[in-house]
């Protein structure tokens, strides 16, 4: 595939959020090539890493309980640790064995050292949603405008 094409592809598909229980096409190996491609992204995405671990591990597990580290291994180095919080690493993260525990203990006080990065990769994407009957949310949440019947204000 041509460079741009994949390019397009990475940044459209980061810009949704991976969601661990649903039915979606994205393989292991797409998830991989995905996480590859922005671990150090600047620009906009969706899903915050321990989401993105939960997803992971909710694809490896479609193959077998027994196979979950084998598809785990290989994405481990494209999901920072860094940017989960130190309670969601030991409750999600340090059962599956995945990490070492001198990377483990590195993250730990990586974290309480005050140096532990955001929660999201890149540049978190902000969608507004629409439970008000005042305000047009469009642009599949990127735009929201007020109804015509708000009052403006005169200053």
């Amino acid at each position: 595939m041509d460079d741009d094409v994949l390019r397009y592809l990475v940044c459209w598909v980061a810009k949704d959020r991976l969601k661990k229980n649903e039915i979606d096409s994205l393989s292991i190996e797409g998830l991989r090539y995905l996480l590859m491609k922005t671990i150090d992204t600047k620009e906009s995405f969706a899903t915050p890493e321990i989401e993105i671990w939960e997803y992971a591990l909710t694809k490896a597990k479609t193959y077998g309980q027994q196979e979950v580290q084998n598809y785990l291994i290989p994405l481990a180095r494209y999901i920072n640790l860094n940017r989960m919080d130190p309670e969601e690493i030991k409750t999600h993260v340090e059962p599956y064995n995945i990490y070492s525990n001198e990377d483990i203990k590195n993250t730990y006080f990586s974290i309480s050292s005050g140096k532990g990065l955001g929660f999201i990769r890149g540049v978190p994407i902000f969608k507004w949603k629409n439970d008000k009957p005042d305000l047009i949310v469009s642009d599949y949440g990127f735009t929201v405008e007020a109804n015509n019947t708000q009052s403006k204000s005169i200053l």
